[in-house]
């Protein structure tokens, strides 16, 4: 592994990089605040000594499992067992595993993902070999002793890396019992939940019905209606504010925010319950259930003036809705012969919709308007 430029990740020109270095060194310092992630608080709460460098580097990397899937590298070859519980079966030999990463190293040249796998090896772990298919059994041995050792216990990780806050993201359907266990432990990092309810909203999947059943289960008794599950729902997020979180993660993958009628939410979760749901309803009970947490977020900004909480937060769900969704809604739209393009705020994000004026006639609902832009195709999406 050839020596690190402490300029590599800067600006090629002199007075960039100049400016860049300076930035840097006045805050490389400061403790590391991490407002999302998806460390596994188990991991942190049990404190136990990290296996393998399968299991930690490889299996739970999605960025490496897609890049080594695109190439023709069987998911299963790399420890990860089907969902659906078809075979061939999944490869558990972890120096198999480690063996097969290393095989593919070279796919990663000139991507983040290998960037920081380097840094790893080579600060974390002290390796100073390169990694490839030869050197692989002795890097993976070296990795298998230092991670025996008390340094590279997950906690002692935290204080070596000098992290202040550390966000994790959990299911509504979460007992956060390893928050409790972290809460009381008196660590230098606070470890803090997020509220990911998701899995409750997809109401058209497979394990809709299982991830309900967590979710009574943890809030102590049975939701019989769309009623029953968005009281539920402010619960929880009360629970998770309690022990420390700030924030909601959702995954948006349709960009649409719509008012269902408390009658018309009822029935998709009805539909829900008897295992008839489409993807349709989906889509509309996601919009739905977004909508109504997003104001209740605001709400606890706002306080009492829900007109304005209302603005604030479908101003920022259409916003987050498009920077989302950007690339289905432009591949979607290009098919369909749509060239148009908007500018969102001030990030010039390009995005092309299957029907701009009808999302302009639905956002100034949201307190959002357009303004044309050079021609009449292009607008920009402005603040009121």
């Amino acid at each position: 592994m050839t020596g690190f430029h402490e300029d590599r990740y800067f600006d090629p020109d002199p007075t960039i990089r100049r400016n860049a270095r300076g930035l840097y060194d006045e805050t490389r310092a400061l403790p590391i605040v991490s407002p999302h992630g998806h460390v596994d608080p188990g991991i942190l709460a049990k404190n136990d000594a990290f296996t393998d460098p399968a299991s930690l580097v490889v299996t739970p990397d999605h960025y490496i499992l897609r890049m080594l899937y695109s190439r023709g590298v069987p998911l299963e070859s790399l420890g990860i067992v089907a969902i659906d519980g078809k075979p061939q079966a999944a490869e558990t030999d972890s120096r198999k595993i480690w063996q097969t990463f290393a095989d593919y190293w070279h796919l990663f040249r000139a991507t983040p993902t290998r960037a920081w796998l380097e840094y790893e090896l080579r600060e974390v772990f002290g390796v100073a070999q390169d990694l490839d298919s030869a050197s692989a059994p002795r890097i993976y041995d070296a990795i298998v002793e230092r991670l025996q050792s008390s340094e590279f216990r997950p906690r002692a990780l935290l204080d070596r890396f000098n992290i202040e806050v550390l966000a994790t993201t959990d299911a509504a359907s979460d007992t956060l019992e390893h928050h409790k266990t972290l809460r009381g432990l008196k660590l230098a990092t606070r470890v803090i939940p997020t509220f990911r309810p998701d899995g409750l909203f997809r109401i058209a999947a497979t394990g809709w019905s299982e991830e309900l059943a967590r979710f009574e289960r943890v809030v102590g008794g049975p939701i019989r209606d769309y009623a029953a599950l968005v009281t539920a729902l402010a619960r929880r997020r009360a629970e998770f504010k309690a022990l420390g979180a700030t924030a909601t993660d959702h995954a948006v993958v349709v960009p649409r925010t719509e008012r269902l009628a408390d009658t018309e939410a009822g029935y998709l979760f009805t539909k829900a319950q008897e295992g008839v749901a489409t993807r349709d309803d989906q889509v509309r009970d996601l919009a739905g259930l977004e909508r109504a947490q997003l104001v209740r977020y605001a709400q606890n900004l706002c306080g009492p003036d829900r007109e304005r909480s209302h603005r604030v937060v479908m101003r920022q769900a259409v916003i987050n809705s498009l920077a989302g969704v950007y690339q289905q809604v432009r591949n979607v739209s290009q098919r369909a012969g749509l060239k148009s393009e908007a500018y969102m705020c001030q990030r010039q994000l390009p995005c092309s919709f299957l029907s701009l004026n009808a999302f302009t006639k639905e956002s100034q609902r949201f307190g959002i308007c357009f303004r044309e832009r050079g021609g009449g195709a292009s607008r920009q999406i402005k603040r009121k």
